[in-house]
């Protein structure tokens, strides 16, 4: 019996037999069966021949008695590709526009005679004559397709010549090249149109894709969802109770494959009859698609679809362009969609699926407080992963999470029933127990989940012991490659499998087969038995892969990238046993590299490729004719595809050489991927080339886009190709010559690139720009105007900044990461101090508030109004965490606070007379305040009452400036505007004062070490350096610190080894500690420097007059440092006549004219002019300036070949001057070059200890 009776079926159905089953030589290829083959091969032409008669009969008669209608009658007579027509043509007209259809009918052809030479044309029947019955199937079908598209059909008539259809042949040739000009013209009509259509759907088109692609794998989800109604509901029950309150977010937790994501989709689908109709819901799938794998481009579609159903204004490309302003839009946008009458739910499944750029699974861009009305729930792997870890450290209430566990065997006989029902399929009972029997051991939905897929196959009929049943997920996902290796081969599924895990983003169906053409190994074993059938082409045969795809059927699932379909595995069990079974080590290798091939175009535009074939036992040298691959398709048109997956697979196929010349040391392809995929992506790719090679050049590479990428930021993302190659230029030229293979690579294509570029430009001569690996390591950016203070938390790494227009950032300077981003303030803040390790802050501002801040969920807790009538004093905070007490001082005014209740304890005014609160810090100590004249008031720190007071001099004229306690000694520093220093200490009885040194003008700030064991003074240009003792201060250094402009901060390193220094002069100096010598100068602040803050040998300096913060490393290359051509802050910079040097002022005496060997960096001469000069001009001897009276001075300048070591550069000035500089000697190039041979010599002036630079003072 030919057919078997499957009951397995609903209704039942006979099932046609492999034919195997009675002639088992059918499909035997060995050359010693090749007798039995060919009779077995004969009998079931005979045998098909006889059963295709006996079913049309049936069907013919059945149709007769009125038990069949036309439509199923011809269900047996229709041919296979007749019904790909009707699915794909005829029964789907939702996309005619898109249809291009060309009709050929062939004349001559006599349908009586014996028409066996046209037999690739044409039916023929084993006598060789043409085949009425198919003719007019034929014919039918051809009405048909007219009928409904008659307005688009290309109809061609042509007559065969011998049987064939020969291109040499002037009517053949004619009707050819008529067929290909209609088909050219259709397809570029077709591609204009759907290009307009994109050009119209720039703002939305994306989005709705993207909606669509997670709405569409969420109803298959929810389709055979059941079970797991308590969980449901608790959840549902969790989200309503807490909708009309400030709460947390929830999160779903369990193991790979336990069903979470059926639960979320579940959820997300059910949301809105638990809050209404209107509720907008928001879910990603994350990893399912590019634009739900990276956090950016997560968080730039939530904020879209968010906007859109709200009716919000967008964000704008600035803001998307920029993690930390997009993080603060996404929480910002939730607040507003609180306020709407619309709930708001967000459901993002898999959180470990998002990709680790920006520090994504750190979860720093997460809310961990969610507004009313708005909803957030996420999911990911169970215990024992970091991203559940990480969320257990900031959401600390239990009841926030919600374990997935496994289906009891209940809901396992549930959902067997209702899957088989959905596919109308039923199982014998022995078969039914035998999948319920093995699942109760595991649980796993996406177990019973392969094993019902495998399930539907069975028949009736089939043996028990003949079915496989698996009882771990990884083993039913083994056992279904296995089933697909046997039936299309395992070098075309391992490979093809491979391909797309290889994959960065996934590979479209075309590309998959042009890379499945280009496999050798793939190719060698479809063509094992029989030769290709053209052999100056050769490629995978399509219907092979139209086979496999149709068997992996919804393991494969499509996702949208740059606009387009890419193929991708279903779930990360799929993922795993690929790389086990498929991808070691050298397999692995291999695919990348036919991977880069493709998208490298190798084998492209008839480049030929030999490979071998059993068939021939010879190699085969033919065309693969797979896709160009050129970086840009048209001027405007970049090839999206070859950006984002060739440097992934160059990288992971070892090909260094290539990956240099194409990728990381190629200009074109760096600027092209920043202007189409952004520097973020750029970024990405050298970060992860640097981790695979460990080569310190592509790291210098990728911080030097680390440092440009903040410009790009500012500038809304839209970079001219010209600020590109500048940028990288002027940042890369120095380390050229010590790194010629790649960096000198790139500088060499930037000059190239400077000297052909058509327009107007300015060409860098050497680099002026921080270079990477030097000391500046980035810039933080985020506020709109200036810094007012930085507060920073070193155990975690923690560091909180206040600016001048109010809003607050904190961020983990581990990682760089914004944390939060505090806005409540609506005034400069000007005090920050971190509470409770860590875990909350406080802040006061000029808007007189004092409000206290969560840093782990970044919401304010309360708010604290102070009345104060002058806001041009700031606020002072001390908090005593022991006595839960905030003193907040601010002028001749104190209050204290309780920390946790913000209830006023006591309040403290002086009438006006005092300049300075301070708060001695010992348990017992107390309160002081300090009034104009040296006044001393002590007060008692928990009641505010006055305990005495006394006279810190006797002197009237003393102004106190500043404070600094001193916590080991219970001690108080004080300094003065007249420039003294005292010490203060109070005892039970009496109180100690000392006044411990004089310096030399107003004491700005007073600094110390962590230990307390050393403090610094800032006073005018100058730092002054002190021991710190018990009841004394000792002098540490003779020498103060200078720089060339006011002193405004100072930073003491941990181990005392080091004092940092900030000043107005936007120079920051390392000074060595235990000789005075200046280490390092950093320059590059480009302002006024404020602040400055140390955590660990990263420096952190700040500005009241920049919205950015500057990050610098103590530790690094010297070899890396820009040398500065130039000091900072100069003056009426001109160059001289012949370029040589620079001739300048100093804005602290416009009397002086500085001449300077820029490419040296060395002071030649400082001359006084006797009168303050507003111009100057270069002349061929020298110079012109124009003093502000109106004169005009001229002076000539010229430089000897060789200086003397005793030369005194500073002879003509009447300033005091230190002259500051390395050793080495006075000689450089452009000095040979001057114009006279004249030797000076002069006094030695004063030097000092070593720096970089030589600075005027």
């Amino acid at each position: 019996m030919w057919f078997w009776k499957d009951s397995n079926s609903l209704p039942p159905t006979y099932i046609l037999q492999p034919i195997t089953t009675h002639l088992s030589h059918y499909d035997d290829t060995r050359p010693e069966s090749k007798e039995l083959r060919a009779r077995d091969v004969t009998t079931w032409r005979n045998t098909e021949t006889r059963l295709l008669q006996l079913l049309r009969q049936a069907a013919l008669q059945a149709h007769t008695d009125g038990d069949f209608d036309g439509k199923q009658k011809h269900k047996f007579f229709k041919s296979v590709t007749e019904w790909e027509i009707e699915q794909g043509l005829l029964e789907t007209q939702k996309n005619d526009a898109n249809n291009v259809l060309f009709l050929r009918e062939l004349h001559g052809l006599c349908r009586r005679v014996s028409q066996g030479q046209f037999s690739q044309f044409m039916d023929v029947t084993n006598e060789g004559l043409v085949d009425l019955e198919a003719q007019e199937l034929v014919s039918s079908l051809k009405a048909r397709i007219s009928s409904v598209y008659s307005g688009k059909l290309n109809v061609h008539a042509v007559e065969l010549k011998k049987g064939t259809i020969n291109p040499q042949h002037r009517e053949h040739a004619k009707y050819l090249e008529c067929l290909c000009n209609q088909f050219i013209t259709q397809m570029k009509q077709q591609i204009q149109r759907s290009a307009t259509d994109v050009e119209g759907q720039k703002t939305w088109g994306w989005l709705l894709q993207e909606v669509n692609h997670h709405l569409v794998l969420s109803l298959a989800k929810c389709a055979v969802f059941c079970g797991r109604k308590d969980l449901l509901n608790r959840i549902l029950e969790s989200i309503r109770t807490s909708s009309s309150s400030i709460h947390r977010p929830v999160v779903v937790f369990g193991p790979s494959g336990i069903g979470k994501t059926a639960l979320m989709c579940k959820l997300a689908q059910e949301a809105c009859s638990t809050l209404g109709s209107g509720t907008v819901v928001v879910l990603r799938l994350l990893g399912t698609s590019p634009l739900s794998s990276e956090i950016n481009l997560v968080l730039k579609s939530i904020c879209f679809q968010i906007c859109g159903a709200y009716g919000l204004p967008l964000p704008f490309t600035q803001t998307t362009n920029t993690h930390e302003d997009l993080v603060r839009f996404f929480h910002t946008t939730l607040s507003k969609a609180s306020q709407q009458s619309k709930s708001l739910v967000i459901a993002l499944d898999s959180l470990d699926q998002l990709s680790s750029t920006y520090n994504a699974h750190k979860l720093h861009w997460l809310p961990k407080e969610i507004p009313p009305n708005v909803h957030l729930i996420v999911s990911t792997l169970e215990k024992g992963y970091p991203m559940l870890e990480v969320l257990r450290g900031v959401i600390i209430e239990p009841q926030c999470f919600f374990e997935v566990g496994q289906l009891s065997p209940e809901q396992g006989g549930e959902m067997i029933d209702s899957y088989m029902t959905a596919v109308n399929r039923r199982l014998t009972s022995d078969q039914w127990e035998l999948i319920l029997g093995t699942f109760k051991a595991c649980g796993h939905p996406l177990l019973l989940k392969l094993t019902l897929d495998a399930a539907k196959q069975w028949a009736s009929y089939t043996p028990l012991s003949e079915l496989q049943v698996a009882t771990t997920t990884q083993e039913a996902v083994a056992q279904l490659f296995e089933r697909l290796e046997k039936q299309h081969g395992k070098p075309l599924v391992s490979h093809a499998l491979g391909y797309i895990v290889l994959s960065r983003h996934g590979l479209t169906e075309a590309e998959l087969q042009d890379v499945l053409s280009l496999d050798d190994e793939v190719l060698a074993d479809i063509y094992q038995y029989w030769p290709p059938p053209n052999m100056d082409i050769i490629r995978l045969p399509p219907l092979l892969w139209t086979r496999l795809r149709h068997d992996l059927a919804e393991y494969l699932v499509e996702r949208q990238t740059e606009g387009i379909k890419v193929l991708g595995l279903y779930h990360r069990q799929f993922i795993k046993m690929v790389k086990k079974r498929y991808l070691a080590a050298d397999h692995r290798t291999r695919r990348h590299s036919v991977l880069s091939d493709f998208f490298l175009g190798t084998w492209s535009l008839g480049n030929r490729k030999p490979v071998f074939l059993p068939s021939l036992q010879a190699s085969l040298n033919a065309d693969r004719k797979v896709a160009p691959q050129p970086l840009w398709f048209t001027l405007h048109v970049a090839n999206q595809r070859k950006l984002h997956e060739l440097p992934h697979h160059l990288l992971h196929s070892d090909r260094w050489e290539e990956l240099q010349q194409e990728v990381i040391g190629n200009t074109e392809w760096l600027c092209s991927k920043i202007l189409i995929c952004g520097i973020a992506s750029v970024i990405t790719d050298l970060s992860m080339c640097a981790e695979h090679t460990k080569c310190p050049e592509i790291q210098l590479v990728c911080d030097t886009f680390l440092l440009l990428k903040p410009t790009l930021d500012f500038i809304d993302g839209q970079m001219d190709p010209s600020l590109f190659y500048t940028e990288v230029f002027a940042r890369l030229h120095s380390l050229s010559k010590a790194y010629p293979a790649l960096i000198g690579r790139l500088c060499s294509q930037c000059q190239s690139w400077f000297s052909s570029c058509a327009n107007p430009i300015l060409i860098p001569k050497c680099s002026f720009f921080q270079a990477p690996g030097g000391p500046l390591k980035t810039t933080l950016t985020g506020f709109q105007k200036g810094v007012t203070v930085m507060e920073l938390y070193t155990e975690k790494g923690l560091l909180i900044v206040g600016s001048e227009d109010g809003r607050m950032i904190a961020w983990n300077l581990n990682d760089s990461a914004v944390i939060h981003t505090l806005l409540g303030h609506t005034a400069e803040v000007q005090c920050v101090r971190v509470v409770d390790k860590g875990n909350h802050c406080l802040s006061a501002a000029r808007d007189n508030t004092l409000r206290l801040w969560n840093l782990l969920s970044g919401r304010q807790i309360y708010c604290i109004k102070e009345e104060r009538t002058d806001t041009s004093i700031n606020t002072q905070l001390h908090v005593a965490e022991e006595r839960s007490i905030i003193y907040s001082m601010f002028g001749s005014q104190m209050n204290a606070w309780h920390l946790e209740t913000a209830m006023l304890l006591f309040q403290i005014s002086t009438e006006g007379q005092a300049l300075i609160f301070a708060v001695i810090p010992e348990s017992d100590g107390g309160v002081i305040s300090l009034s104009e004249g040296g006044l001393l008031t002590f007060w008692d720190n928990a009641t505010g009452m006055k305990k005495s007071d006394c006279s810190l001099t006797d002197c009237e004229k003393l102004t106190p400036s500043c404070v600094l306690p001193i916590r080991s000694h219970g001690e108080l520093v004080i300094g003065t505007q007249e420039g003294s220093l005292y010490l203060v200490r109070q005892f039970p009885a009496i109180t100690m004062k000392w006044k411990v040194f004089k310096v030399t003008s107003s004491v700005l700030f007073l600094a110390g070490s962590d230990d307390e064991m050393v403090l610094c003074t800032g006073h005018e240009k100058q730092v002054a350096v002190f021991w710190v003792h018990s009841n004394s201060l000792e002098r540490f250094l003779a020498d103060c610190f200078e720089h060339g402009d006011i002193v405004q901060t100072a930073v003491f390193t941990n181990d005392r080894s080091m004092v940092i220094t900030g000043a107005a002069d936007e120079t920051i100096r390392v000074w060595c500690l235990s000789n005075g010598v200046l280490l390092d100068s950093f320059t590059g602040m480009g302002a006024s420097i404020t602040t400055l803050v140390l955590f660990h040998n990263i420096i952190i300096s700040a500005s009241r007059n920049t919205y950015y913060l500057k990050v610098w490393q103590l530790n690094y290359n010297q070899k890396h440092k820009t040398q500065t051509p130039l000091p900072g802050r100069t003056l009426c910079p001109t160059l001289s006549h012949n370029g040589d040097f620079v001739y300048f002022l100093k804005p602290t005496d416009k009397k002086e004219v500085t001449i300077w060997d820029y490419q040296s960096g060395q002071l030649l001469v400082v001359q006084y002019v006797y009168a303050s000069v507003t111009k100057i001009l270069a002349s061929p001897g020298g110079f012109v300036a124009i003093s502000q009276l109106g004169y005009v001075i001229k002076e000539q300048f010229v430089c000897p070949e060789f200086l003397r070591k005793e030369y005194n550069p500073l002879q003509n000035s009447r300033a005091k001057y230190t002259v500051k500089s390395r050793e080495r000697p006075f000689m450089s190039s452009s000095l040979a070059r001057a114009k006279s041979k004249q030797t000076f010599s002069q006094p030695h002036a004063y030097k000092s200890k070593s720096s970089q630079l030589c600075t005027l003072f």
